[in-house]
């Protein structure tokens, strides 16, 4: 008998295979979801944003840091002074190193992060021979007291945002020293101490820009190549890339109260030029101590863009807090210290099938003025529809340190789903929590998204989650087994062949379950065999 085929015309069969591929393409593609700005809210995220000022010994109000109120943003950083001023001739006490153990307890109980600074005095005590900034102790003492703070720093590097020398002059602001501390050889001498003690991972900030230049270099305020971070030496734990800039009178006059004093012949936007080639690499930070024009609104956050601040005091200067407040750039300048990180879109598959492997991928923007300068790990994470609790969290190959402000960034991470997965509904999140043990599972201590809750939206323990129960697990496609040829019964020689063979019996074909129907992984399947055998037939 002769088969006939109908022969399809060149255009029938690509307008059929086009339909076919688009179904396909359409079923394997993940569905982009988009998400909006939270325009209102000022965020508690660690390690940024404005700070609250305590004494180690004056630890007032914690909680209310964290909730914030109307006249002031939630706060998760505390700049924490050390006042030694009783043993500027002797050795910490043991009970005074148990005194600032029990500060770093109460802060990591409160959910807060801390700039610690060590300091002899707290200014001008009107003590003669400490005029007139206030005593220090001798070279020999301030070494011997930072080997006595090297295990406290080590034993508390989870909370410790960065490290704050101190130790010289004057509030530990390193000017005016009473014992010859304020020397080049002598600050590099306290310095390279406080690297040594501080863990590797951890970065400190000097008060005045020509002293990083001065100390890392041949002892002149130069630029020269060596003493400034770029994108090649970031974050390598070196000591050059460990080291910020702080400013503690900053946009208070035209030289910031001395803190651009034209060393090296270098003019104010010359140091400023110089800091803002360092800072998408370094901290930088510190507080106001005058009204002045450049505080003005419009003046004060092109200064931030330029230097990307990450932190500043709440509580001092406060006539230019409340000028801030009165001129209406405060809101704006609490939600964009340090980081501000706003999802844009996030594209999953709605249906993956159990054993199969898929794809998240994130679209971010950082709105803040400054970067994370922390490291931390950034985990694609999958929680459970019903309970929210996670299933699965795998971590992505990237460095959020170097989502840079002003920069619109995208990753991606292939997510495998194991076979056992349970199959049903399940949530897509992402979450950048601690990298310290002790915290990763503290929600106090992961990043927020500045987004909006429109188009679901929400920050459920930590994790940025993208919709809930959008993404379903369902059965994989197991082939059915074909049946195996039975053989056929031998005659023996001398057995007679009947007239009418015997009915053989019917051998029974095995079965396998069939899956239920699902709108995804099994469909995507179900369409490619379909394509392939109608493309065959073309």
């Amino acid at each position: 008998m002769k088969e006939v085929y109908k022969k399809r015309s060149v255009p029938e069969a690509h307008i059929i295979a086009g339909i076919l591929g688009c179904l396909v393409v359409g079923l394997v593609q993940g569905r982009t979801w988009n998400f909006a700005e939270d325009t209102s809210s000022v965020l508690y995220n660690p390690e940024r944003g404005f700070y609250a000022y305590r004494g180690h010994d004056d630890l007032w109000g914690l909680d209310g840091l964290v909730t914030g109120d109307a006249n002031t943003p939630p706060r998760s950083l505390v700049f924490a002074r050390i006042l030694a001023e009783n043993f500027r001739a002797a050795d910490f006490s043991t009970a005074f190193l148990t005194e600032i153990s029990g500060m770093f307890d109460s802060l990591r109980a409160a959910g807060l992060k801390v700039i610690p600074r060590v300091t002899y005095n707290s200014g001008p005590d009107g003590t003669p021979a400490c005029d007139p900034y206030g005593c220090d102790a001798p070279l020999a003492q301030v070494l011997r007291h930072i080997e006595q703070m090297g295990p406290i720093w080590r034993a508390n590097m989870d909370i410790i945002a960065l490290v704050d020398p101190g130790f010289i002059g004057g509030w530990g602001e390193w000017h005016s020293s009473t014992n010859g501390l304020d020397t080049v050889a002598n600050k590099r001498a306290i310095l390279n101490a406080i690297l040594e003690e501080v863990p590797t991972d951890r970065m400190v900030y000097l008060r005045y820009p020509p002293d990083k230049r001065t100390i890392f270099g041949s002892g002149s305020p130069a630029m020269t190549a060596g003493v400034t971070v770029d994108s090649s030496e970031a974050f390598d734990g070196s000591a050059v890339a460990r080291v910020g800039h702080l400013n503690d009178c900053l946009l208070s006059s035209a030289s910031d109260v001395g803190t651009y004093q034209g060393e090296g012949g270098f003019t104010r936007a010359e140091e400023e030029a110089h800091i803002a080639s360092e800072t998408p690499f370094v901290p930088y930070g510190g507080e106001t101590c005058a009204d002045y024009e450049l505080s003005d609104c419009a003046s004060a956050i092109s200064n931030f863009e330029l230097l990307r601040i990450n932190h500043l005091n709440h509580d001092y200067h406060p006539d230019v807090i409340a000028k801030w407040k009165t001129f209406g750039c405060h809101t704006e300048i609490a939600q964009r210290l340090g980081y501000r990180f706003v999802a844009n879109s996030v594209t999953y598959p709605e249906t993956v099938a159990a054993g199969e492997t898929t794809e998240v991928s994130c679209t971010l923007e950082n709105k803040g003025f400054g970067e994370l300068y922390n490291d931390r790990d950034v985990e694609v994470v999958l929680l459970d529809g019903t309970t929210d609790a996670v299933v699965l969290a795998v971590t992505v190959n990237v460095d959020p340190r170097l989502w840079q402000a002003g920069g619109t960034y995208t990753f991606s991470q292939e997510v495998s789903v194991p076979p056992g997965m349970p199959l049903g509904p399940y949530s897509v999140g992402v979450r950048l929590a601690d990298k310290e043990a002790g915290l990763r599972s503290n929600a106090a201590y992961s990043v927020r998204f500045a987004n909006s809750g429109a188009n679901g939206y929400l920050y459920l323990d930590g994790i940025n989650v993208f919709g809930r129960a959008r993404m379903e697990v369902v059965p994989a496609i197991v082939p059915s087994p074909s049946p195996s040829p039975q053989p056929s019964p031998t005659p023996s020689p001398t057995q007679l062949t009947p007239a009418i063979p015997p009915t053989p019996a019917v051998q029974p074909v095995p079965t396998s379950p069939v899956p239920p129907p699902s709108s995804g992984s099994t469909l995507q399947t179900s369409f490619l065999f379909l394509a392939l055998l109608i493309i065959s037939l073309l």
